[in-house]
């Protein structure tokens, strides 16, 4: 199953950074590819949404689940349904001298073997080109 991974260090609080990374809501303001999320449950320390984005074009519905563990400066998010075999994957913050580091990651699977050694590199692009534009949202948001 591919993985991809992005980190990058913000020049800002901690505590900043957790509320512009738990703020699901807001990221269809900075995604382009995102076109809503729409929140379907909301506790403390947990929200189930559904998304839907585009991969350069191609549409992707899917419902979420995002299970927060602010002690551990950490979100957990998994499918529950959508176009996908299997999406999940979590934010991780971590408190450093210059500020703080947030990294990405994303496992995913579309479940059709046949064509996914070519979807999957394809696939992989698309999705890192993703997380950096919440990581790009995100810094800007936490510095707002």
């Amino acid at each position: 199953m591919p993985h991809v991974e992005k980190s990058r260090l913000l020049p800002v609080p901690y505590e900043r950074v957790w509320q512009a990374v738990s703020n699901v809501e807001a990221f269809s303001s900075f995604m382009k590819s995102v076109d809503s999320i729409t929140i379907v449950e909301k506790r403390p320390n947990y929200s189930r949404e559904k998304w839907v984005a585009r991969l350069r074009g191609a549409p992707f519905r899917w419902e979420e689940e995002d299970l927060h563990y602010p002690e551990e400066g950490r979100i957990a998010y998994r499918q529950t349904a959508g176009d996908l075999k299997q999406f999940e994957g979590e934010w991780r913050l971590q408190r450093t001298e210059e500020g703080t580091r947030v990294t990405f990651t994303c496992d995913f699977d579309f479940g059709i073997p046949m064509i996914s050694t070519l979807l999957n590199p394809v696939a992989s692009l698309l999705i890192g080109e993703n997380i950096d534009a919440m990581l790009d949202g995100i810094a800007v948001a936490a510095q707002a």
